[in-house]
């Protein structure tokens, strides 16, 4: 019916708007709203693409974000990581140097301590040589050991040490020695030591002292007394006992004796 109602219509090409029979007509406009169709599906898939794309582009912002912030987590914490391999690295110096501090400080403690050993000996007339030297008692010891045939003694009041030089058990003669722990000499060690050859009547008196006088060597002489450090003392004892032996020998009178000495 409605062919019918429409022979009287006029066909025309939906292009170029040319009068066309109606088969025609229907063949043409058939395909123009397939083409119209598969436009639309076109322009649905390419909006469908844009918007695809669109979504991928916010996704690789995204994703970019993501990875941005990623990257300043993981900096962040290889910064956290360096300050803490840098204050492990700090702790381990501040502990070497420490460590180091400690030592030097018991060096320091020793060297005081040496300084002090050694200001107590000066003050004592000894040096590091005599330290050990306890002079009375190891006078008496060396001389003792020493010179076995001979008679050695502490004398007291008379000086420290006497030596009874012997020989074939006979006196020759007599050494003096009297002991001065001090660093500071005095003229009073030959008044003292004067008075105490006399008692004992010794050929020879010595002062042995650490200390010195002005401008004098460790062995000088004052008068008829040797002064002498401790150092030097084994090899005057042995000196003086060989002059007393070698006098003895040349049968002196004590005048004699007492010049050659």
């Amino acid at each position: 019916m409605v062919d019918l109602l429409n022979q009287d219509k006029e066909y025309r090409c939906p292009l170029c708007q040319s009068l066309l029979d109606r088969e025609k007509w229907i063949r043409i406009t058939g395909q123009w709203e397939e083409s119209k169709k598969q436009l639309m599906e076109n322009k649905k898939l390419v909006e469908s693409h844009k918007k695809a794309l669109a979504d991928a582009k916010k996704e690789k912002e995204k994703l970019q974000k993501s990875i941005e912030k990623e990257k300043k987590i993981a900096a962040k914490k290889a910064e956290v990581a360096g300050i803490a391999k840098g204050i492990q690295k700090e702790k381990g110096e501040r502990e070497r140097m420490s460590k180091l501090i400690q030592n030097q400080t018991k060096e320091l403690q020793a060297s005081n301590e040496r300084i002090k050993r050694l200001e107590k000996q000066l003050k004592e007339g000894l040096t590091p040589q005599t330290a050990g030297l306890d002079y009375e008692k190891q006078v008496l010891k060396i001389l003792s050991e020493t010179f076995p045939e001979d008679r050695i003694e502490q004398t007291g009041k008379m000086g420290d040490v006497l030596q009874h030089v012997m020989v074939k058990e006979a006196l020759v003669g007599k050494i003096l020695y009297e002991c001065k722990k001090t660093d500071k000499y005095s003229i009073g060690f030959i008044k003292e030591i004067l008075r105490h050859q006399e008692v004992a009547k010794a050929d020879y008196a010595v002062v042995v002292t650490h200390a010195q006088k002005k401008d004098k060597s460790r062995f000088f002489l004052e008068g008829n007394i040797i002064v002498i450090d401790p150092v030097g003392l084994l090899d005057l004892a042995l000196f003086l006992r060989t002059a007393l032996i070698d006098m003895h020998r040349l049968k002196l009178t004590k005048e004699e004796v007492k010049q050659k000495g």
